[in-house]
């Protein structure tokens, strides 16, 4: 019998190892995402954009995976919003390679289950402070593409007639950048 327990607590012991390394490299790529996908160089956004799809879709297939049911909104949820925001804005990114790839990454993770919206409007505060963050950055290029962030933002969620109250604590906040950053033309 005591042998038997000890193999047990041993077993429980590896498992509970491996899911504590799971969580820290999970943590450190969301870190290195974090970072990259925010980099002034277009080459450091376009590998991190490559790394980030891979992240998601791996946990994506994880996931389904592991469950029977489809709802797996809630392994993503600890991430949305430290990626969402950079994620978004490197929609649009003057560069090429980065935008376009942006778009598919946003259309193979959200477009399957129809919720891009949603997550965006649910994650309003962390994506609304980033752009105004973005909005003000030394880089010329990041500014613009965060402008037109805000616009997509307004337009899209600001009037849905669902998602609409999720922005609205938020607009004071975008009104003031674009009268801040209009004067550099990316706002007009």
């Amino acid at each position: 019998v005591r042998h038997i327990f000890f193999e047990e607590d041993e077993g429980s012991e590896e498992e509970s190892d491996e899911d504590e390394e799971e969580s820290v490299l999970k943590t450190t790529i969301v870190q290195v995402l974090k970072v990259c996908l925010a980099d002034n160089w277009s080459q450091v956004r376009m590998a991190a954009s490559v790394l980030c799809r891979k992240f998601f879709i791996t946990l994506i297939k994880e996931q389904q995976k592991h469950s029977n049911d489809d709802d797996e909104d809630d392994i993503f949820d600890s991430f949305y919003p430290a990626l969402l925001p950079r994620m978004c804005l490197n929609r649009f990114y003057l560069a090429q390679g980065v935008k376009l790839y942006s778009h598919d990454t946003w259309k193979i993770i959200f477009e399957r289950k129809g919720n891009g919206l949603q997550m965006v409007a649910k994650n309003a505060a962390s994506i609304c402070r980033y752009y105004v963050k973005m909005c003000d950055a030394d880089n010329h290029v990041v500014r613009e593409a965060a402008c037109q962030a805000v616009a997509e933002l307004a337009q899209k969620i600001g009037t849905h007639e669902e998602y609409a109250e999720l922005l609205a604590p938020f607009v004071p906040m975008l009104l003031q950048v674009r009268k801040s950053t209009k004067k550099t033309q990316f706002c007009g």
